[in-house]
């Protein structure tokens, strides 16, 4: 089927649509010369209705929206791991608790959804599917678009697939990225480097982000210093202006 695909390309020149934006990424754009690229993105889901494309939909979300409604603007932390952060990577017990504890340590309160994909479903520590901890809540399905658009989310842990990084990044959320595979370093670079909304976590010998780490990151973003406002401001600034311009970037 690839092949096909650049068979095609090779033959017809047709226009490649790509779900970005010029004021990201406008050399790489123009960096294929044989064809002609165009930039429709950020192309997400409407905030005011349900995720259509979200394959494991399980429930209309009222308990843990209902819970966000209670905590105050910029306080939240969200983790999401579809089996590990993502949809194909286990995620070790060791790096559960790593994240849970790193978590706890920040103080903050925190949405955690841990789903292992369609029609299986994990929980943290063998509890019941949604968990309400001292200081968190555990769920097993949220509608992304409606929990980064949410008042209270200031912070996303994720490894940055690229549909739910342009998600974050046009609802304003500043990003803890963990990359694994594919093309997630390249979307890291981007998140981290180009726009300056996020902070990439260390790993260490077993590729697990520990504890100490998680902590230290999300107190780069979450807190009062320097970092965190310079992080907060770029996000608000990815967000507030219109894409189609020429945006100030992070140097």
């Amino acid at each position: 089927m690839m092949c096909d695909l650049f068979l095609v390309l090779d033959e017809y020149k047709p226009k490649v649509l790509v779900n970005t934006f010029d004021a990201l990424e406008p050399s790489t754009l123009h960096a294929v010369a044989q064809f002609e690229v165009v930039a429709v993105g950020p192309v997400v889901p409407d905030e005011a209705s349900l995720s259509s494309t979200d394959l494991f939909r399980r429930d209309d979300g009222k308990g843990y929206m209902e819970w966000l409604d209670t905590k105050p603007a910029r306080s939240m932390v969200w983790i999401l791991t579809y089996v590990s952060f993502g949809s194909f990577l286990s995620m070790s017990k060791r790096q559960e608790e790593e994240a849970r504890r790193g978590l706890e340590a920040t103080g903050r309160s925190y949405l955690w959804v841990a789903c292992k994909g369609a029609g299986e479903c994990a929980t943290l520590d063998g509890g019941d599917d949604d968990v309400v901890r001292a200081q968190g809540v555990v769920v097993e399905w949220c509608d992304q678009v409606k929990v980064l658009s949410h008042p209270a989310m200031r912070c996303f842990v994720t490894h940055c697939g690229w549909n739910l990084t342009l998600e974050g990044v046009t609802s304003g959320v500043s990003m803890v990225v963990v990359p694994q595979w594919m093309d997630q370093p390249t979307v890291v670079w981007l998140v981290e480097a180009r726009m300056g909304v996020g902070v990439r976590t260390r790993v260490d010998g077993e590729g697990a982000v520990d504890r100490d780490e998680l902590q230290r990151c999300v107190e780069t973003i979450m807190g009062d210093g320097k970092a965190a406002l310079g992080i907060q401001a770029q996000a608000d600034l990815w967000r507030g202006r219109d894409v189609g311009e020429e945006l100030m970037v992070r140097h």
